[in-house]
């Protein structure tokens, strides 16, 4: 394509120049000509009636070859200021449209590449909205100051590649999609694009240019995994109801004939293992309560919510996980928080990444029981833009939060985890349901310091 604007810029420049020469050349034969045959008239007139003044020679007294010329300059002068005029009018309005059309690229989430051919070529053109996206700016891909091995997230690089390859490979193959794939911002942020692109081949089928659109799908992925999330949601709520309601039956037996045991028994020993039979199945029974509650909700679904309520839902689910990995929790509560109006599932599993989050990091820092081996929910009212807020706080003693890391915490799929571990998307889906409910979710960290997460809810 470059090479064609190239050449249709060249002709447009030589034709006026050929038009402006062969004029010229049929000047300098006419006046050849008319010299020859009007000769003996010039030097008569040179001899007999030659201007005596300036004036005669500029009106009145004008030689017959001097007059020929003088008409024939200004009819060229002419014709040249009309070429010349076109020239620039069709230029101006190239430039013009050119601006438009720059102009409505750089306003859209498309980003226009040219690649001079193969998976390994470097671009060749790249709209200047490429620095919304990437933080780069044009100069610096087209420079190969970068390349696109460093943008391009390593896991997703050589499938990219096969695919190039394949589309080059193939004759028949004229436009062709590439795999929804990861790339690297100038901040090393992740996101995700959509690449369409169209091969240009030359008369023996050889791939001479690559012209790819590129748009920004990040948070079309964002919400396809919360749709995800939350068709997940769904599903446990009903394997929960499923759960509870199979368990509660036999529970309620259980429980009544551990009563009747504690009631007929006549020794302390038998008295006393009824009594945590009973215990130990009451608790089960609120397990089972929590599950029946969490199966029932809607995730859109608000109401009004206490702090403790949601607390206590949320470690009736994960308490027990926690206990296991002998790590002790301590609570905080006021009793004199206001409600809030909210999702109670959506919020609780915002507390719930928080707390396996926390969870996750002492494990990293403390394989065995240890007594800094802790997680802190902390409650408080707070105020913010003159608005009453209650705020959770989520702390753990782990192995801490990097500022490198901070600043990315809640980019989505960012992760510090292996693929298996996490897609890390956990605290973006947090984050964004926070900010839905009207919220912030931020972290606090420093060095020598606990990692503390606050979640601010508008009070009721």
């Amino acid at each position: 394509m470059r090479a064609t604007q190239s050449f249709r810029c060249l002709r447009c420049a030589l034709i006026p120049v050929g038009i402006a020469l062969a004029l010229g050349m049929l000047f300098w034969v006419a006046d050849a000509v008319y010299g020859y045959l009007s000769f003996s008239e010039r030097v008569r007139f040179l001899l007999f009636e030659q201007p005596l003044t300036l004036w005669d020679s500029m009106f009145y007294r004008i030689p017959p070859h001097d007059l020929y010329v003088r008409i024939a300059f200004l009819v060229i002068s002419v014709f040249a200021a009309v070429m010349v005029a076109s020239f620039v009018v069709r230029r101006r309005q190239a430039e013009a449209r050119l601006e438009r059309v720059n102009t409505i690229i750089g306003n859209s989430p498309v980003i226009v590449f040219e690649w001079a051919g193969n998976e390994d070529a470097r671009p060749t053109f790249v709209t200047d909205n490429v620095l919304s996206l990437l933080g780069y700016s044009a100069g610096e891909l087209l420079d190969r100051r970068v390349s696109i091995q460093q943008i391009i997230h390593p896991a997703d690089l050589d499938e990219i590649r096969a695919e190039i390859r394949g589309a080059i490979e193939d004759v028949n193959m004229v436009s062709y999609a590439l795999s929804p794939h990861r790339i690297f911002t100038k901040d090393g942020d992740i996101r995700w694009v959509d690449v369409r692109g169209v091969t240009r081949r030359n008369s023996n089928g050889e791939v001479i240019q690559r012209d790819e659109i590129v748009i920004d799908v990040t948070e079309q992925r964002l919400l396809e995994q919360r749709l995800q999330e939350q068709q997940k949601l769904e599903s446990l709520g009903v394997l929960s109801a499923g759960v509870a309601h199979e368990i509660n039956n036999p529970l309620t037996g259980v429980i009544n004939y551990a009563e009747l045991i504690s009631t007929l028994a006549t020794d302390s020993k038998t008295k006393e293992y009824s009594g945590e039979i009973i215990s130990e199945g009451q608790r089960i029974a609120r397990i089972v309560s929590s599950l029946l509650t969490y199966a029932r909700r809607d995730v859109d679904d608000r109401g009004f919510a206490r702090m403790s309520d949601l607390v206590d839902d949320v470690l009736n689910l994960v308490g027990s996980t926690l206990r296991k990995e002998q790590i002790s929790l301590v609570v905080e509560l006021p009793d004199d928080l206001p409600q809030m109006v909210c999702s109670h599932q959506e919020i609780e599993q915002i507390l719930i990444n928080l707390l396996m989050n926390g969870r996750d990091a002492l494990n990293q820092r403390f394989s065995g029981y240890d007594e800094q081996k802790q997680l802190k929910i902390l409650g408080q009212k707070i105020s913010k833009l003159d608005s009453a807020f209650v705020r959770f706080t989520v702390e753990d003693s782990g192995i801490g939060i990097s500022p490198e890391i901070a600043t990315q915490i809640f980019d989505p799929f960012f992760t510090t985890k292996s693929r298996a571990e996490g897609t890390g998307l956990g605290l973006a889906i947090s984050r964004s349901i926070a900010q839905a409910h009207g919220g912030e979710l931020t972290v606090e960290y420093g060095a020598e310091r606990p990692t503390r997460f606050h979640l601010d809810l508008p009070a009721a």
